[in-house]
């Protein structure tokens, strides 16, 4: 099911509907007319040509563990995309670039050795991930080359009782 806060639209302005993706969406995330929509269940990435809505290639995957993922949330900086899931209790993250389909991460970078559900947005071409551990709030920085930029993660304040959601305007 594509859920409505994760809908695509093309260049045209027509949303792409669950006949257009033939499987079940968790996070998405757009870099021109093109877009990777990630399943829920697998953790499989496919590349969509939002303005024809065809799928290019086959599935890959977006994360390359053996243990079971959870969670993904993905944003993108205009160049790259960044992945965020949850791996054995962890945070992991990964840059995928959109027109290879190429994981530039090997198996992923470990984000925190325990957290919730991430949350995932881009400023410029800095990554935030945020995520509950603890009782905490917290926040990791990732750049697009994939250095994280605190040596630990950023507790922001207590935790509210849900999963975060961020959001920017990718300046501010």
């Amino acid at each position: 099911v594509v859920k409505r806060s994760l809908a695509l639209m093309s260049p045209s302005g027509r949303i792409l509907t669950k006949s257009d993706l033939p499987y079940d969406v968790e996070a998405v995330a757009r870099i021109g007319t093109r877009a990777l929509a990630i399943e829920s269940r697998t953790l499989a990435g496919h590349l969509v040509d939002v303005g024809s809505s065809i799928i290019a290639g086959d599935a890959f995957d977006v994360a390359h563990a053996a243990t079971a993922q959870s969670s993904p949330q993905m944003a993108s900086n205009g160049k790259v995309l960044f992945a965020a899931w949850r791996e054995n209790g962890a945070i992991y993250g990964a840059r995928i670039d959109p027109v290879t389909r190429r994981h530039l991460d090997g198996r992923g970078i470990l984000l925190d050795s325990s957290g919730g559900t991430p949350a995932v947005t881009a400023i410029g071409d800095i990554f935030l991930v945020v995520y509950t551990d603890t009782g905490n709030l917290k926040l990791r920085r990732v750049d697009s080359s994939g250095a994280l930029l605190d040596p630990a993660p950023l507790v922001i304040t207590s935790a509210p009782p849900q999963a975060p959601h961020i959001a920017t305007d990718g300046t501010d």
